[in-house]
């Protein structure tokens, strides 16, 4: 039995985030339209961590964290047994399907399938309609990645590319990157992966027993394509690039998307800008541009043919071939990289820019968690620094933002990469000859923001 001390919790400070998260509630229920509903949910998401810190033990606290990985590793395993494409071609009426069913499609004996299962629905994620009987929930749902079953059985791996953006995404976090995690504990035990910042040199690589950095493991493995589909969901559905004024840019803009993957990015931005507007996306991996192709002859049929996107072959740390571009634009590209190496590759973006062009950087921007940042708010260009999150609540949000926190330590494991504040973006720029201007965000569910950057 845990007991607290009832001195360690002052009822103030309890009835305090009690009624953030009423009013929270109250707000989200009221909400007329996305963006303040997100606002809300922010809020209450935010106010609910700092609760269960302050009603659950210390001890038992760290005994739930310490398990959490469970979590991710079920999903994915159910996500790479096709157990929601499965249940999705339940001839019930109520779309129920028993364990034993289930075993009859995938092999896995049915005790373990009810397990998993019934780990997953604690989060509403799957949902046990009677002993040992399933049936899908919305976020379940989601894991269906459209393929027939059948098709996932004759190509396991590569499947991911073919389907929905939620399965690749699952796959690639709980399987590839999740790699770079299990390692992190015995890698940072060795000077070697301690300190280095080399992208060869990480709790990934070694992991898998090599010195061949992530990027070329995944084209050799076959799985970049996979990983790209997964990004589509990040890049395409979860963010709203119309914060950012697009049609400020002059008639008959260039926007040059450096490592832009796919384009799937682009596709969203140029329907924002005015007519005219062409984008130019530029990818190292030729598998990529290849997918792309086909990306844009889904998304927007005559775009390539009529010169509106150009797919382009080029690598970022060699000298950018687009001169004096209206728009350099950067998309979750920076945090794969040391500080070293993002300033070469912003010093060749300047080398090609003209004094009218604009830099712009999509990335996580991290908020301190304290309240009191002292003097670096009077540095910041506007919108640089959020409005914190009301006390006792941590400045950042603190739980909002963990799927942030969450992602740089993928950087770290992954890549040697990291997600910065916007004073370490400012101050990488500022060394490669670009002067901030002002940041936008691109969702009030995240931290992601477009920093925005002009010549000196």
């Amino acid at each position: 039995m845990y007991r607290l001390p009832v001195s360690r919790f002052p009822r103030s400070l309890r009835r305090l985030v009690v009624d953030l998260s009423h009013s929270s509630l109250a707000a989200l229920s009221a909400a007329t339209n996305d963006k303040d509903r997100a606002k809300a949910f922010v809020t209450v998401q935010a106010a609910y961590g700092k609760l269960e810190t302050l009603v659950v033990p210390p001890r038992l606290l760290l005994q739930q964290i310490s398990m959490t990985y469970q979590l991710p590793m079920v999903l994915g395993t159910v996500n790479d047994l096709g157990i929601a494409e499965i249940l999705s071609e339940s001839t019930d009426r109520g779309g129920r399907m028993s364990s034993k069913e289930i075993e009859e499609r995938c092999g896995v004996p049915a005790g373990k399938v009810s397990r998993f299962l019934r780990f997953l629905s604690g989060r509403d994620i799957f949902e046990e309609v009677a002993p040992d009987v399933w049936a899908h929930t919305e976020a379940s749902r989601l894991m269906d990645s459209g393929l027939p079953y059948d098709e996932i059985v004759r190509d396991p791996i590569h499947r991911f590319a073919k389907g929905t953006p939620h399965s690749a995404w699952i796959s690639h976090v709980t399987e590839i990157c999740a790699m770079g995690a299990i390692s992190m504990v015995t890698a940072l035990r060795e000077d070697r992966y301690k300190k280095s910042y080399d992208v060869s040199e990480t709790p990934f690589t070694k992991m898998c027993g090599t010195n061949v950095p992530f990027w070329q493991w995944m084209e050799q493995e076959g799985r970049v394509l996979n990983m790209t589909k997964g990004y589509e969901l990040n890049n395409n559905i979860s963010f709203d690039y119309s914060y950012y004024p697009w049609k400020s840019l002059p008639a008959n803009a260039t926007i040059v998307d450096v490592g832009g993957g796919v384009g799937s990015a682009m596709s969203v931005v140029l329907p924002l800008t005015s007519a005219g507007t062409k984008a130019i996306v530029q990818d190292l991996s030729r598998p990529v541009l290849e997918r792309a192709k086909t990306f844009w002859a889904e998304r927007d049929p005559t775009a390539v043919s009529e010169g509106r996107v150009l797919l382009q072959h080029h690598d970022f740390f060699q000298p950018q071939p687009v001169k004096g571009a209206d728009v350099y634009f950067l998309r979750w590209i920076l945090h794969d990289w040391s500080d070293g190496a993002c300033l070469k590759i912003l010093k060749h973006l300047h080398d090609a820019a003209n004094e009218e062009s604009r830099l712009l950087i999509e990335d996580v921007v991290v908020s301190h968690a304290c309240h009191d940042i002292g003097s670096l708010k009077d540095r910041g260009v506007e919108d640089a620094y959020p409005t914190p999150m009301p006390k006792p609540l941590p400045a950042n949000g603190g739980r909002a933002v963990e799927f942030e926190a969450s992602l740089d330590m993928v950087m770290m494991n992954v890549l040697n990469g990291t997600e910065r504040t916007y004073e370490q973006f400012r101050q990488i720029a500022e060394k490669a000859g670009w002067k901030p201007k002002k940041v936008y965000r691109t969702d009030e569910l995240s931290s992601l923001k477009i920093l925005e950057f002009v010549k000196m």
